[in-house]
């Protein structure tokens, strides 16, 4: 017996010499996240470059995909805190092209201090968020610092950010992954929020980047070296002029101003943004030399429209100059790392098929225009439907005959919510291609390959320009647990 109360000494004397600031310490912790899961299906016989092949039948492609966000926060004092997000995701099944199955990944994506050296200001250092307005320019995870400071009294703060990135990095951390081999890019902005009265709110920003390297050497995996095991022999690929090598192939020195604003009054409102994009790219050419160009690009977007709480109806439009047919071009509007969401189709960043996706200057060459409609029954379900045209900023040609149409889409979704808790939405799009759609040169590539590239340019190229006009479909279902 006396062994017995011994043993129970050694083993709950810590507990009790420990619990209460193993409690202080949990206190501190802040836990949030949520795990979603969406069913993906798209069906269509239009050919979308390395997403649809060219078929006469309608194909489909169907996967799920998984993400388990956590954020964890840890208060250390009240002027440092240390915030991290992981994932768990994961797709599954598998589609007609490339959409396939993977493995489950654990991704951190931030890791960062937070510093409050006095009232009103925040210092953020480490892997950590970066975005501005909308998106367009920047909406990415990245290495760096930044800093803002409120100012009471007056409705305005003003923040800055420097970005060290890295050309060619892998985007997936936590996999074992060697050091970039390719040198950093610096991003630097600063901006404003402001206000006022009570009916006008804004931000004005300016960003820079200056995009030091890329390979502009000879690269040996453009040859894509392999060893056939039928002829029992090495073969490798003959550098084609008429395509653009592998690898990063870009350096810049690029700038951004941009302003946004929005005005209320009453029930209506209006929202009008614009940014102004200059600078120098220099381009890879297919002959591993580098093209200069001078950049003179922008952006607009604008909403009116009327909001009573529980339905909105507004015209909204958006767009940028460029060539449709190449991001390089200097009237191409720039981006650093994109993501930004218009439609379910055309200009989207969410998930399922993209025209524009993310990670790219979604708008250049484009525009997109039409009418929003958003319902909300009682706060628990969210209806909203989008009848959108879209556009191209340069006369295409289809067949002899100039034309700027590029498509039309129609999306509707729909969000129901339990006590904030739970969420289980669905969506589903159509997009119609035009002729500004097949006119576009990456419709031109299915026989460029496989044909000698005299025959291709004299007798093949009409044929390898689909002309289908089906509509492509898009639907999503989903679940969201939130957790706080």
């Amino acid at each position: 017996m006396k062994r017995f109360f011994f043993i129970l000494l050694v083993v709950a004397a810590p507990a009790c010499l420990y619990s209460s600031p193993l409690g202080s310490y949990l206190d501190r912790i802040d836990l949030s996240g949520y795990f979603r899961l969406r069913m993906w299906n798209i069906i269509g016989k239009t050919y979308v470059p390395d997403k649809l092949p060219s078929l006469t039948t309608y194909r489909n492609i169907n996967y799920i995909d998984l993400n388990f966000r956590n954020r964890i926060n840890l208060t250390i004092i009240p002027e440092i805190e240390v915030r991290t997000v992981f994932d768990i995701e994961s797709f599954f099944g598998k589609g007609t092209a490339s959409i396939d199955s993977g493995a489950a990944s654990f991704i951190p994506r931030d890791v960062y201090a937070v510093f409050r050296p006095f009232e009103g200001s925040e210092l953020l250092i480490g892997l950590e968020p970066f975005s501005l307005p909308g998106g367009y320019i920047l909406a990415r995870d990245a290495t760096g610092l930044q800093y803002s400071h409120y100012f009471s009294g007056s409705k305005a703060s003003v923040y800055a950010a420097y970005i060290r990135a890295f050309d060619n990095a892998n985007d997936t951390l936590g996999q074992g992954s060697d050091t970039p081999r390719y040198q950093w890019d610096n991003i630097l902005y600063i901006g404003s929020r402001f206000s006022i009265g009570s009916i006008v709110t804004g931000e004005a920003y300016y960003v820079y980047e200056n995009d030091m390297f890329a390979t502009s050497h000879f690269n040996l995996d453009a040859m894509n070296v392999r060893y056939n095991p039928f002829t029992r022999s090495f073969e490798f690929d003959m550098i084609d002029i008429l395509d653009d090598p592998s690898g990063d192939g870009r350096k810049c020195s690029l700038h951004w101003i941009g302003l946004h604003a929005r005005a209320v009054t009453g029930n209506w409102f209006v929202r009008l943004g614009g940014i102004f994009n200059v600078g120098i790219l220099r381009s890879r050419t297919r002959f591993y030399t580098y093209r200069r160009t001078l950049v003179k690009a922008g952006l607009l977007e604008f909403e009116a429209g009327y909001d009573n709480r529980d339905i909105v109806v507004s015209v909204i439009a958006e767009g940028a100059t460029g060539d449709p047919d190449n991001r390089n071009a200097g009237i191409s509007f720039q981006d650093i790392k994109g993501s930004h969401d218009f439609s379910l189709i055309a200009v989207d960043s969410t998930g399922g098929l993209a025209l524009r996706g993310s990670g790219e200057s979604q708008w250049y060459g484009l525009y997109g225009c039409g009418l929003n409609i958003k319902y909300a029954l009682l706060d628990t379900l969210i209806i909203q439907l989008k009848l959108l045209h879209f556009g191209t900023t340069k006369t295409l040609y289809w067949r002899g005959h100039g034309t700027t149409w590029f498509g039309d889409e129609i999306d509707l979704s729909a969000e129901f919510s339990f006590r904030n808790i739970l969420s289980v939405f669905c969506s589903a799009g159509g997009f119609l291609p035009q002729r500004a759609y097949n006119a576009l040169d990456s419709m031109s590539n299915t026989y460029r390959n496989v044909f000698p590239s005299y025959l291709y340019s004299t007798f093949l190229w009409d044929i390898d320009n689909h002309a289908s006009r089906s509509m492509i479909f898009e639907v999503m279902l989903g679940v969201k647990v939130t957790y706080d």
